[in-house]
């Protein structure tokens, strides 16, 4: 379970935001009672998966007029990217020939090419690289509920 986040508008605003941040991100935002449950998809380097779980909207203790949302997570899912894990294997494989080839001369031939296969690994994997999450999801939310009352 995470810290409550406290943010400055009311639990209506608040349910908006996060129905409409669970679209923008393509997951779903279910209201119940004082909160719901919220499914999003998410991403750390190379994994990819879910993450699902409840949230709370309670009046805040400390802001007059704001919520405290707390979350409570029941399942996360991740699953590596094997695309890019196999070209992440290529650029290491010419990484260490790159690395070795002086200890072996008889790799010096394949040097050029070890090397751009390591660079272009890097490059074609990194581009892709997104982290977001739960913390980033709540930026939005954040972001969402905090620009006004015409949250559509």
């Amino acid at each position: 379970m995470r810290d409550p986040i406290e943010i400055d508008a009311s639990a209506e605003v608040v349910s908006r935001a996060l129905d409409q941040a669970a679209g923008e991100w393509g997951g779903k935002w279910e209201a119940a009672g004082d909160g719901g449950e919220l499914w999003i998809p998410v991403s750390a380097g190379l994994r990819r998966g879910y993450w699902s779980g409840s949230i709370l909207v309670a009046a805040s203790p400390s802001s007059p007029g704001g919520v405290r949302l707390s979350v409570e997570p029941k399942d996360v899912r991740l699953r590596v990217n094997r695309g890019g894990a196999i070209i992440m294997l290529f650029g290491a494989l010419g990484g260490v020939v790159a690395v070795v080839w002086p200890f072996f001369p008889s790799l010096l031939h394949l040097g050029p090419m070890a090397i751009v296969m390591a660079i272009a690994a890097w490059l074609l994997v990194s581009a892709h690289i997104r982290n977001s999450g739960l913390e980033e999801f709540l930026e939005t939310v954040e972001a969402i509920a905090g620009s006004g009352p015409e949250v559509s």
